[in-house]
């Protein structure tokens, strides 16, 4: 059942007809990886060491095994339909990101993120007060070469691949 995975997870969450919400510690935890089929996904900074979703769910095909036979952290969404979900993950953690289609939005990260979309739109809004060490790789499309890369032992970490699509500064 959903809620023995949950349970098993170290998870507290709850789905209701048109949402799909919940948090885990990361206290003990560097990474944490997210797999989901398609939808928009918005990534911003936890002001603490819990990693936090608020999806809003379009369908629910059969259970949704984010957690079955797996560590606490990963989060598989391939079986949920969503339209959007915001996700907030804890500064200087490791988000691993794989999507098919979507569009991801990522505001001022204090986390790095290794991430890989099949198609679609990544919007990178920065944070002016940190450096980032950029590795940015588009097949069919474009990618902003406004980025300011500033590798080094305090840098950020994005490294963004995407098949067919853009990725640009954000707002």
């Amino acid at each position: 059942s959903i809620k023995g995975l949950l349970e098993d997870a170290d998870i507290n969450a709850s789905i209701e007809s048109e949402s799909y919400n919940g948090e885990s510690s990361m206290e003990n935890e560097e990474t944490l990886e997210l797999n989901f089929k398609n939808g928009v996904v918005k990534l911003d900074n936890s002001p603490d060491q819990y990693f936090r979703w608020e999806c809003e769910v379009a369908k629910i095909d059969g259970q949704i095994t984010d957690k079955a036979a797996a560590p606490k952290n990963i989060l598989d969404l391939r079986n949920l339909k969503f339209k959007i979900c915001n996700f907030k993950v804890p500064a200087g953690k490791v988000l691993n990101l794989k999507g098919n289609n979507g569009t991801l939005e990522v505001n001022l990260p204090h986390f790095s993120i290794n991430g890989e979309l099949k198609n679609g739109l990544i919007a990178l809004n920065p944070d002016p007060n940190k450096k980032y060490d950029y590795l940015l790789s588009v097949e069919k499309g474009f990618i902003n070469n406004t980025f300011k890369n500033q590798p080094g032992p305090d840098a950020i970490n994005i490294n963004l691949k995407l098949e067919s699509g853009a990725i640009s500064q954000g707002n």
